[in-house]
């Protein structure tokens, strides 16, 4: 075993406490709203699973979530005996490793997996793009990645996001360095592309997205003599279908066990409502229609517009829209979603066109850390959603009492991304005009930031842009740079040594 890999472990351990610096600054994880989602469910799954088993007792689950906006939640099944649907979009791969670890040690014990893995991947990566990795290198681009960016904040956040970053780093090596990894470590590699995957759809969707970016440079020669392994590329695709098989597996025992399928948010009829073109639709379609009622959301058409984020979440009596529609009309506005996107597309194609590029072009610059953490600014939220335990502490952190050390975070991301930036694309025009821009390495940095890219694609041009989309990724890109200066200085050291070996031959 050769001083690189041996030093794997002491530089995993470094890496992990440096990426828990803004955790441990807080005072504790960070929590989201969603985490509360995450938790309850695979807390009520457990319960029911193993409520009679070795846990016991001690399994206790996690409070429902109370509702996002208003202050009130209607009664989904008082329509006529409905049943609520359940919603999909909390995966229970991820809810229920957290859950066990809440349960077992802490949520804390969450952050230090996720901050390990961090660190070991940011190693590994080191070693397969520049050939050697030392403690003190390593320690700068984990403090880099951090400190001075988001990793930090979202490897301490209970939430599958900073997952992303780590299938970047993954399908990365995967692709462009398959000959050169072990089995062992590619079945490694390749397990963190499906838990990253089963951990949140939209993954999926990124990965496939970048995988597809990655192939069309290699197929232009857009980076010269770079390579890719088509049997790296083939396993993630493979993963990738075995996590969307996972989702489909869940919601078919949910509906063998409940008798009704699960639903998704309707994203796409909140996006296109908000953004304008959706709402003049509906104006066509339900004034035309008269008493039929083609799409459900003509029964909401006095709502609207509204913000995409109330449209799904907010629960106000007057004011909400999918999370307070009875449970029929919940399965019907899900059910629509696809096909009201398409006919608003097919209805004006030029404008949906344009709000999915400028979507996507502003998506790339928002990744403000602000607005993610909950702070007391939830705090009725949090109060009704998360266990007495969780509450304590989440009142005692930094972020909760809106203390300004954290705040740093934002200014610090913005300028990390902006400086790196001009250092990729210096890095990169110095070494492609000086003729040496070769090599599977320039192509790994290429994928790190196909990913930042298509993240932004899919979240914003399909979702919404939201500042946490973004920011859980951002991380990469002064990453990215790092690698990039790291490889033109070699490449400019090679030249020099080129240089010297020519003038020893020219005088012998």
């Amino acid at each position: 075993m050769d001083q690189n890999r041996a030093n794997l472990g002491l530089s995993a351990l470094i890496g992990a406490l440096i990426l828990l610096v803004p955790m441990a600054v807080n005072g504790g994880p960070f929590l989201y709203f969603d985490t509360a989602g995450y938790l309850s469910r695979a807390g009520k799954f457990m319960t029911e699973v193993l409520g009679q088993l070795w846990l016991s007792d001690e399994v206790n689950p996690v409070v429902e979530p109370a509702p996002l906006v208003g202050e009130s939640a209607a009664d989904a099944s008082s329509d006529e005996g409905a049943s609520a649907p359940i919603v999909s979009g909390r995966s229970i791969y991820f809810g229920i490793p957290a859950w066990l670890a809440y349960k077992l040690v802490g949520l804390w014990s969450i952050a230090a997996i996720q901050a390990l893995i961090a660190a070991m991947l940011i190693h590994r990566l080191m070693y397969h793009t520049l050939g050697a990795v030392s403690l003190p290198g390593f320690a700068i681009a984990t403090i880099l990645v951090s400190l001075v960016s988001t990793a930090g904040v979202f490897v301490g956040l209970i939430m599958p996001d900073i997952w992303i970053g780590f299938a970047a780093i993954a399908v990365a090596l995967l692709i462009h360095k398959w000959p050169e990894t072990g089995l062992g470590e590619r079945i490694l590699l390749l397990c963190v592309v499906l838990a990253a995957t089963t951990f949140h759809k939209s993954h999926v969707l990124i990965v496939l997205g970048a995988v597809s970016a990655s192939a069309v440079v290699y197929g232009l020669r857009l980076l010269g003599a770079s390579t890719l392994s088509r049997t790296g590329a083939v396993s993630c695709l493979v993963v990738a279908a075995l996590s969307l098989s996972a989702f489909a597996g869940f919601n078919w025992a949910i509906g063998k066990a409940t008798g009704e399928k699960s639903i998704s948010r309707p994203f796409l009829s909140g996006h296109l409502i908000a953004a304008g073109p959706g709402l003049a639709f509906l104006d066509d379609v339900c004034a035309s229609r008269g008493e039929t009622i083609t799409y459900e959301l003509c029964r909401y058409r006095d709502r609207l517009p509204i913000e995409w984020r109330a449209f799904l979440f907010d629960t106000g009596a007057d004011t909400g829209v999918f999370a307070i529609a009875p449970p029929v009309s919940q399965r019907a506005i899900s059910a629509q979603d696809t096909s009201f996107a398409i006919d608003v597309f097919l209805y004006d194609p030029l404008s949906v066109t344009w709000i999915i590029v400028r979507d996507s072009i502003a998506q790339v610059g928002l990744f403000r850390f602000q607005p993610v953490p909950l702070s007391e600014k939830a705090a009725n939220y949090i109060e009704r959603s998360f266990p007495s335990d969780i509450v304590d502490d989440v009142k005692h952190s930094r972020v909760f009492q809106e203390h300004s050390e954290l705040r740093f975070l934002d200014s610090a991301s913005y300028m990390s991304a902006s400086v790196s930036i001009w250092v990729l694309l210096l890095s990169l025009g110095y070494v492609y005009f000086g003729g040496a821009l070769v090599g599977k390495e320039w192509a790994i940095v290429a994928t790190l930031l196909a990913f930042v890219l298509v993240n932004a694609a899919v979240c914003g041009g399909i979702a919404s842009p939201y500042d946490r989309f973004q920011s859980r990724i951002v991380w990469l890109v002064p990453l990215a740079a790092f690698l990039a200066a790291a490889l033109a200085l070699r490449s400019r050291r090679a030249g020099q040594t080129e240089l010297e070996l020519s003038k020893k031959v020219g005088f012998l």
